[in-house]
């Protein structure tokens, strides 16, 4: 019988790496927010570009120190409010990788009560630099298209046929005094 369990915890743990070894983020497991890491996965140091013994020793004395300074104090408060309310952490933060860029992180954990006493949490965390850096370079492009409406006069308007959806610039409304359908 005790070998039939030990066969069966050995083929779980087995498909516990596969599953995580398959996931494109990485997955971590803390002693809280404050707490030392218990387990990094693979793909999260690879995401970091580091090897475990690197990475333990530049942020191994808590998960907190990970995170990068200038978004530390916000991050945990909100994952600390999170934890409270009873809902799964979910938050966006920063890190510095191994090169010294920084990575934008999603992170999406939950707290685990393994026994009495014993809780952690447990998570899974995507790099989500390109979102981050294409959203910046969209908002940096509508601020400049936002510029050059305000500057030049020209009217421009754009109306989808479909749905009806109609916007037009600032210079619109001085014209025509309000925002009407043109179809």
């Amino acid at each position: 019988i005790l070998q039939r369990y030990n066969r069966t915890i050995r083929r779980q743990q087995e498909d516990y790496r596969s599953i995580i070894s398959s996931i494109s983020g990485g997955v971590i497991k803390i002693a809280g927010l404050h707490g030392k890491f218990q387990f990094i996965s693979p793909n999260f140091l690879k995401m970091l570009g580091y090897r475990k013994a690197e990475f333990l020793q530049r942020f191994g004395i808590s998960f907190a120190h990970s995170i990068f300074e200038a978004d530390r104090e916000s991050a945990l408060r909100t994952m600390q409010q999170q934890l409270d309310s009873g809902i799964p952490i979910d938050v966006e933060y920063r890190t510095r990788a191994k090169n010294g860029s920084l990575i934008w992180l999603y992170h999406k954990g939950s707290l685990v009560q393994a026994g009495p006493g014993q809780t952690y949490i447990q998570s899974i965390v995507f790099d989500i630099t390109h979102n981050k850096e294409a959203a910046q370079a969209r908002r940096i492009s509508d601020e400049r298209y936002q510029f050059i409406l305000e500057q030049h006069d020209i009217i421009i308007f754009e109306q989808n046929l479909i749905s009806g959806h109609f916007s037009c610039s600032a210079r619109w409304i001085q014209t025509f005094g309000k925002v009407f359908n043109i179809l």
